[in-house]
């Protein structure tokens, strides 16, 4: 096994788990977590090792993310009358057993309210609870300062809090 697939290996899960929440999409995610790769393996050689090459993969992946989502905003989203979920026709959708659904429907609010989120908030939040990185390793990810860093993870968890109020 070469250095490449050991760092494959190694990072896959939680460059996936990142790129899940702040693409909210598993498919998106799965797209840029593949071409995250793909990228590392080309620019491999200009790795010059001045951070971690987590921080420099979730850099990559975040770029990706971004792009990504700059060019889903340009989209104008269509779904066929057919495919449409109640939510769309303005029906009562069924809810089931309220017990059955509480935790899967806390999860669908929660995926909501992050995609609602701006970017930066979204990706902050992600890599500090799903990377587990520290907000000087975030910063090197997303280009910013400390600062920003601690405040974009500061809104997203008060506007999430907003959000879903007792469901957190």
């Amino acid at each position: 096994m070469n250095a490449f697939d050991l760092l494959v290996l190694r990072h896959q899960g939680l460059v996936r788990a990142v790129l899940h929440r702040v693409v909210n999409d598993a498919h998106d995610a799965e797209d840029v977590a593949q071409e995250t790769f793909i990228r590392v393996l080309r620019s491999a050689g200009r790795f010059e090792g001045r951070a971690s090459p987590l921080t420099w993969i979730l850099k990559i992946a975040t770029n990706l993310a971004r792009d990504r989502q700059r060019r889903k905003n340009r989209e104008i989203p269509t779904v066929p009358l057919d495919e449409a979920g109640p939510e769309r026709l303005n029906a009562p959708a069924w809810t089931g057993p309220p017990a059955a659904l509480s935790l899967k429907e806390t999860s669908q609010a929660l995926a909501r309210a992050l995609e609602m989120l701006p970017f930066k908030q979204r990706a902050a939040l992600s890599l500090k609870i799903d990377a587990e990185l520290s907000s000087a390793e975030i910063a090197a990810v997303l280009e910013t300062s400390v600062n920003a860093v601690k405040a974009n993870v500061h809104l997203a968890r008060r506007r999430l809090i907003e959000k879903l109020g007792e469901r957190l």
